[in-house]
């Protein structure tokens, strides 16, 4: 396909699914290239414009003011009412039925309700030792240790199972035996004695049930290895309340974090040509699923969100078919904050299209696409494809570690949540080998590694002599995780991958009696500049005996950092002193506080990484007990393009790139300097 492109040379470069355009003033080229394309009109096309349906059914979530206020005689009038949680009750009905029921006095809102997708992943190299051998053969198997499995659908009566299920609540009848199995399988592959209380569900009602239910159970652990596509990822929505009452219950909350890596992406509405399609590319409005070479058949759902803002922002999907050169469908079914799109059909081309409909376009848009299979978009977004309810602060999301080439998958979803949260806890061993004719073979995906953390979870809990809490138990989980990637905590990986042995107390080694302190950094690794201050927050435990005091020091520290303030429970203050720190007040027996120290880093810093050591000590008649956490602070350059491009905001996006391109083409001014193609060039290599 001919491309006529005026007063630019086209300079590709694929880098996190972005293509830039860098102008060159006065010159006309000829491009060819299939993977640009232009969308076409959908008015020219009928099958792109379907009638609103206003007889299919569809399951929503009805909001009530309280749950008394829940009126079913009258929800029946119009459709099926479905499983009740709290105030939230799903009804089957038709777009008629939802808005009448929407009118009800007592009703808040009526949604579609979340419908959740298993977190397959794909990919080779199976593994069959997950690290735990060891600890079994000291009796540590998770006996005693209750897990819920929140499944879209299991079989319970699978040998390799049906022995340690407790308990079943089906609040649906459930679509995938085989996935929940396979969550289960590895649970016991872990932690092989452990006992599992079973919840089906197959909608977001359905989940805020099984959670309760699984309270009732008194459950140690739940582990849900599913996501929601049609949420916005920034840890507050239906499910919150939810999950963070298990917590405060005692129950740690482990899930998937999803394996859109490679099939989201997220940025900015633009329109350069104004013709109501978003370019995901300079000249290219259409992204293709998997690339512009392949086909497609299978069952296929698309999710696109944007911000609420009240000023009637409209957009739509639609799937193109380019060998037919027609659309073949167009998302109708909207929903609180989106519109989504699901699908199946015959094999075929497919690109997906964004169209703006109405009201202001300046949205910043979140796609996301779950396929059958692995399939992957040409143009994605790493950054930002956690999948709720992952997203809630108090889950432990859970990222994909392939253990033969020990990495973390590049389908694995990655932070941070759109709040600006790292999102991800811990990374579990994917692609386990399981075994049995029915249910074995390779179990890949985040929807592995979540039971793989939850039954390192119950090994922990069968090992601690005292009941944990969720928040000392998920604590213990990543404090003793094996770091990978980058130094640090980080996007794919939140702690790192969870250690077993690590995580498990050993009480040969400490007389029988487990370590009395903790320490945990609040703050993730940062970037500062020369003479730029650093704040740390920690997290401290008391775990001894009785109420005592933590001293807490920072020895090695580099020589270009210095310790120039302490807050919080502070009744010492020792930054004066060799190793500097500081010493808490007095912390009564199983409590927590936290204090937050502040670093200055010399103007004649070197650049590079710097590790700050955190070390926490408690000092009883009986013992001493210590812990260290690191944090590392990386020190860059002062930015002269981050100065001039950056904006208010002191950081360079697409935005900036679009605004570096105007100015070089009208010959203007940033930074009271003209913006050549050479300073263009270099804001593009930084923001990709």
């Amino acid at each position: 396909m001919n491309k006529f492109i005026t007063g630019f040379v086209v300079v590709l470069i694929a880098t996190s699914g972005f293509l830039y355009a860098v102008p060159n003033a006065g010159q006309s080229q000829t491009v060819e290239d299939p993977d640009t394309a232009q969308a076409p009109d959908p008015a020219n096309n009928s099958s792109s414009n379907p009638a609103p349906n206003s007889i299919s059914r569809d399951v929503y979530r009805v909001a009530a003011t309280n749950e008394s206020a829940i009126n079913r005689s009258a929800l029946q009038e119009h459709g099926d009412v479905g499983t009740q949680a709290g105030s939230a009750i799903e009804l089957t009905t038709t777009r008629t039925g939802a808005a009448a029921v929407s009118d009800f006095p007592w009703v808040e809102d009526v949604r579609p309700t979340a419908e959740a997708v298993p977190g397959n992943g794909a990919g080779g190299g199976t593994v069959s030792s997950l690290g735990v051998e060891s600890l079994h053969k000291r009796g540590i198997t998770g006996e005693d240790v209750s897990v819920g499995v929140l499944a879209l659908g299991i079989d319970t009566s699978a040998p390799s199972i049906s022995d340690n299920v407790v308990s079943v609540r089906r609040f649906d009848s459930g679509s995938h035996r085989s996935h929940g199995t396979r969550v289960a399988k590895t649970v016991l592959k872990t932690a092989p004695d452990a006992q599992l209380h079973i919840a089906v569900a197959g909608t977001g009602v359905d989940d805020e049930a099984a959670i309760s239910h699984f309270q009732e159970k008194d459950v140690d652990i739940i582990v849900h290895s599913a996501g929601n596509l049609y949420i916005d990822d920034d840890g507050e929505h239906y499910l919150t309340d939810d999950i963070r009452a298990a917590t405060n219950d005692g129950i740690l909350f482990v899930n998937s974090a999803g394996n859109s890596a490679l099939s989201h992406w997220e940025g900015d509405f633009t329109d350069a040509d104004t013709d109501g399609f978003h370019e995901f590319a300079p000249q290219d409005e259409r992204n293709c699923i998997t690339s512009c070479y392949s086909t497609y058949q299978g069952q296929l759902s698309i999710s696109l969100h944007w911000p609420q803002e009240g000023d009637g922002s409209e957009y739509r999907v639609r799937l193109y078919n380019s060998e037919r050169d027609e659309y073949v469908a167009s998302s109708r079914d909207r929903y609180r904050g989106g519109e989504r799109l699901s699908r199946s059909g015959d094999t075929q081309p497919l690109e997906i299209v964004i169209e703006h409909t109405a009201g202001p376009a300046n949205d910043e848009l979140e796609l996301t696409i779950s396929t059958s299979g692995s399939h992957e978009l040409e143009r994605y977004v790493s950054r930002s494809s956690i999948s709720a309810p992952a997203d809630v602060p108090s889950a432990v999301a859970v990222g994909a570690y392939r253990r033969y080439n020990e990495q973390i998958t590049d389908y694995s979803s990655r932070g941070p949540t759109d709040d600006g949260r790292r999102g991800l806890t811990v990374a579990g061993y994917t692609h386990i080998g399981l075994s049995g004719p029915r249910y074995g073979g390779s179990f890949s995906g985040t929807s592995a590694a979540a039971p793989h953390v939850a039954g390192v979870g119950a090994l922990v809990e069968d090992a601690t002599s005292e009941d944990l809490t969720a928040e000392e138990l998920r604590t213990r989980l990543t404090r003793h995780a094996d770091d990978v990637g980058r130094p640090g905590p980080d996007l794919a990986s939140g702690a790192g991958v969870v250690n077993a042995t690590a995580a498990v107390p050993d009480r040969s080694r400490s007389g029988g009696q487990e370590t009395q302190v903790d320490i945990v950094a609040d703050t993730s690794d940062v970037d500062v500049a020369p003479g730029e201050t650093v704040t740390l927050s920690y997290s401290l435990r008391n775990s001894a005996g009785g109420s005592t005091s933590i001293l807490v020091e920072y020895p090695g520290l580099p020589d270009n950092i210095s310790l120039r303030e302490v807050d919080g429970d502070v009744a010492q203050n020792l930054s004066g002193s060799t190793p500097p720190g500081l010493i808490t007040t007095a912390i009564p027996a199983e409590s927590n506080t936290t204090v937050t120290a502040r670093f200055g880093v010399s103007e004649d810093a070197a650049t590079g990484s710097y590790p700050i050591n955190a070390k926490a000590t408690i000092d009883t008649q009986d013992r001493t007990t210590n812990v260290t956490t690191t944090t590392n602070v990386s020190v860059t350059e002062q930015d002269s393009l981050v100065a001039r491009f950056g904006g208010s905001d002191g950081e360079l996006g697409n935005l900036d790139v679009l605004r570096a391109v105007n100015a070089a083409n009208n010959d203007q001014e940033i930074g009271g300097q003209p913006v050549t193609n050479l300073d263009v060039l270099q804001l593009v290599n930084r923001v990709t």
